[in-house]
């Protein structure tokens, strides 16, 4: 598909997609509930996020970031800052009386809400007014194994040209 993130596997198979491979590593651990009901909720947020925040987040960060001129059009950003705000005021709904986003416990739908909330500040919105987010990323982080964000954990660093050949790009 051209997507990164991927893997592939020792028999050559390549899964890719952030969605596909939370679930595929989370699936019988306690970040992939066993509840059917909240095995949907998990979806539903998961889908929340890359419908509604990452194309919010995402894109907010990246045009103050890293593009200019034309990219950075002031409309665009007026309209992805709204949008960005409405799915934090979300996210700090849904927090307001939860610890976590789709169950009791963590899941795979915190784990893929929390790179670009992270990040917001870095597309210009601090997260102050949103204090039950903050006490979200505060409770990720504090887990085990967690990794914060820029930090380099990969045991393989591998191009798109490893997998895909120069040809293509």
């Amino acid at each position: 598909m051209g997507k990164v993130p991927a893997l592939r596997f020792d028999d050559g198979d390549v899964l890719s997609d952030s969605g596909a491979l939370l679930f595929h590593f989370a699936a019988g651990t306690e970040l992939w509930p066993t509840e059917r009901r909240t095995q949907s909720e998990v979806l539903r947020w998961m889908f929340f996020e890359q419908y509604s925040h990452e194309p919010a987040l995402a894109v907010l960060r990246y045009l103050r970031r890293f593009a200019s001129g034309q990219d950075a059009d002031a409309r665009r950003i007026g309209d992805l800052e709204d949008r960005s705000q409405f799915v934090l005021n979300v996210i700090e709904q849904r927090l307001r009386d939860n610890d976590w986003i789709a169950a009791a416990t963590p899941t795979i739908a915190d784990i893929a809400l929390y790179p670009y909330t992270r990040l917001a500040p870095e597309a210009g919105l601090a997260l102050d007014p949103w204090p039950n987010v903050v006490r979200w990323l505060v409770r990720i982080e504090a887990l085990p194994r967690h990794l914060p964000v820029y930090a380099d954990a990969a045991a393989e660093v591998a191009t798109f040209e490893d997998y895909f050949g120069a040809a293509t790009v």
